[in-house]
């Protein structure tokens, strides 16, 4: 039987009546976002690290860059202690079911990160993060509403190749532990990345849990390479350059080490990858990492981060009970806060352009394709 009525012309027509009902009252309309992230771990990406940077960016979008007839209004969930796949993608659902939330806000992790974000494109709502640096998530295919403000693990292939090549080095061992969550989808990373450049490392996979002979693995790496990428966390590192000093391969000027270190984070999450322990083997230690190349991300300088770190740590006080002490606002809540104004601006582009802003893939078009300089990040 013919239907009388065209479902999507309904649908456009109460939405239509909807916003015009509510921008002709004198409170602002409402669009719910969902903020995932876990809470209490030690971890970059804490709600109650990344949480103050979001609060700023949304208090700005609404002051300054929306119109005054709308309003982002945070739904925030914390989805569990630990980067858990399962919890992330049931919290974005009761966002979604329940909130009625139009875009959402994380995961950080890759883990959590996968599932929601594959949910999101089936929702047809954007879907913002900070993080997402796996290189699976180039895959616009699979993910077509998510938008990722940070660097990509899979650029970090075009560092290692322009240094390989300045060096005219090709033949590339990479050690890294597949029983730590970062250094095992950072090193199958690097295998796909770098075979793209040409490049087809000899992979050698650690397990820490198990206790793996060191020593073993790099006289294996020895004898393919003389140059060893370590994707370790910060003692397994140690351990792999006392060894490699006690076994000579520091000092003979055959081979050259190196480390990513994003950027120095207290605790275990990728732990301390500096040489001092304060131990009988420091000396040592210190003379080890003289034939380590460390590769970080740049930590901005400019005053308006120096500003916005500032704000960061007096709201994390005040709101949610956290107290950075020595530890220093990191790049992932900078990224993070750029995430919210872009896709706030996108909001308001769609906005003025009379489209759809809860049609997700429309929204996050208007965040792809663009640099901004004036952010915290450089995105």
């Amino acid at each position: 039987m013919e239907s009388l009525f065209d479902v999507g012309k309904v649908l456009t027509v109460v939405f239509t009546f909807a916003l015009h009902r509510d921008l002709c009252s004198s409170s602002p309309v409402e669009l719910k976002v969902g903020v995932m992230l876990i809470s209490n771990a030690d971890a970059p990406y804490t709600m109650q690290r990344v949480g103050p940077g979001i609060h700023i960016a949304i208090e700005k979008v609404n002051a300054e860059i929306l119109n005054s007839s709308y309003k982002l209004v945070p739904v925030t969930r914390a989805y569990d202690n630990t980067c858990s796949a399962r919890n992330a993608t049931g919290v974005a659902a009761e966002l979604y079911y329940r909130e009625n939330i139009i875009a959402l806000i994380g995961p950080a992790c890759a883990y959590a990160l996968d599932g929601v974000a594959r949910m999101a494109a089936f929702w047809n709502i954007p879907i913002i993060t900070g993080l997402g640096d796996a290189g699976m998530f180039k895959n616009k295919t699979d993910y077509p509403t998510m938008t990722r403000f940070a660097y990509c693990q899979c650029r970090l292939r075009k560092v290692f190749g322009s240094v390989f090549k300045r060096f005219s080095w090709k033949n590339i061992v990479v050690i890294y532990d597949v029983n730590d969550a970062h250094s095992d989808v950072l090193g199958e990373t690097l295998k796909v990345g770098l075979q793209k450049g040409g490049i087809y490392p000899y992979m050698i996979q650690y397990y820490s849990k198990k206790r793996t002979d060191v020593r073993m693995l790099l006289r294996v790496a020895a004898a393919n390479a003389r140059v060893i990428i370590l994707i370790l966390p910060g003692n397994s590192l140690r351990e792999f350059m006392l060894t490699a000093h006690d076994m000579g391969y520091t000092e003979s000027g055959e081979f050259v080490f190196m480390d990513v270190e994003l950027f120095p984070f207290p605790g275990d999450y990728w732990g301390d990858h500096s040489w001092s322990r304060g131990d009988s083997l420091d000396e040592s230690a210190k003379s080890a990492y003289e034939s380590l190349l460390k590769i970080s991300l740049h930590e901005p300088e400019s005053e308006t981060w120096i500003n916005f770190t500032c704000d960061v740590i007096t709201v994390s006080s005040d709101m949610y009970n956290f107290t950075f002490g020595s530890e220093r606002v990191n790049y992932f809540i900078g990224a993070f806060h750029d995430a919210v104004i872009n896709y706030g601006t996108a909001i308001q582009e769609t906005l003025e352009l009379g489209m759809d802003i809860r049609d997700g893939y429309t929204v996050t078009r208007r965040m792809w394709n663009k640099t901004t300089q004036d952010r915290m990040t450089y995105v």
